[in-house]
């Protein structure tokens, strides 16, 4: 009898190593697959950081750049605008100290008449007009300086 309960011990002892040896193989198994899928969540939530972060950075460089674009065309366009003004301005300047010596021309002008067809006088042609400029060329731009500096 004494056999018999050695061979139950050793059945025993199997049993429980056979039990051991699984739960361990069980709980390695457990936590190997635990810390694959711990890995694999990290790297897919690392992936999608990544491709939220680029599209981030694509999303800002866009915004960027359309704004840069946005004002680089404001600026041209107000520099055209202004460009024009001041050539407009300068040209209607021109034009008004042109139209003042064309009025100063019309003040001082002497008219001569052609007076051989009648003694009377009464159908008088104008033919010419004589500007004082001409005669008195070194007064000329004493006098009339500032209709010149067109």
């Amino acid at each position: 009898m004494l056999c018999s309960v050695v061979v139950v011990e050793v059945v025993v002892v199997v049993v429980v190593v056979v039990v051991v040896v699984v739960v361990v193989v069980v709980v390695v198994v457990v936590v190997v697959v635990a810390v694959v899928v711990v890995v694999a969540v990290v790297v897919v939530a690392v992936v999608v950081v990544v491709v939220v972060l680029v599209v981030v950075v694509v999303v800002v460089v866009v915004v960027v750049v359309v704004v840069v674009v946005v004002v680089v065309g404001v600026v041209v366009a107000v520099v055209v605008v202004v460009a024009v003004a001041v050539v407009v301005e300068v040209r209607v300047v021109k034009l008004v100290k042109l139209l003042e010596l064309v009025k100063l021309v019309k003040l001082i002008s002497v008219y001569f008449f052609d007076i051989s067809t009648s003694k009377k006088a009464q159908n008088t042609q104008f033919f010419y007009t004589f500007d004082f400029e001409m005669c008195f060329a070194p007064q000329r731009r004493a006098l009339f300086r500032h209709f010149f500096d067109i």
